[in-house]
């Protein structure tokens, strides 16, 4: 689940195919809804001025590198440190990314996945 941690930041990314309207549905309602959101339903609750994504256009497969580029980090050294563990994980490239700042996601599983994408890891920020 989700705890507020002041500092960091909380990374998921990966590979989906789905077209990007129906990757979306998995966050829709989730500033009004409650808990209900299917996201909310998994990770927990969700402060939407602290909770982003990133999709390429098209689905194009960019780098890790990339990728993490467009994630909220304070710093190069913290986008390094998620490049580190995502290729440790196996995570080389992708098209999708979510990032929660100020909050730390403790996993309920190892291997799950959240809307096709892995969870990277929390890092200072």
């Amino acid at each position: 689940m989700i705890k507020f941690k002041k500092g960091t930041i909380a990374i998921w990314a990966g590979f989906s195919n789905k077209p990007i309207d129906e990757w979306l549905k998995y966050t829709v309602g989730v500033e009004k809804s409650k808990g209900k959101s299917q996201i909310e339903k998994e990770i927990g609750y969700i402060d939407i001025d602290f909770f982003g994504y990133y999709s390429t256009e098209n689905n194009e497969i960019v780098s890790i590198d990339d990728l993490v580029a467009e994630a909220g980090t304070q710093s190069l050294e913290t986008d390094k440190k998620i490049i580190e563990q995502s290729k440790r994980l196996g995570i080389n490239s992708g098209n999708r990314l979510y990032y929660y700042c100020n909050y730390e996601f403790l996993p309920d599983g190892i291997d799950k996945l959240y809307n096709d994408l892995t969870f990277i890891g929390n890092f200072e920020d």
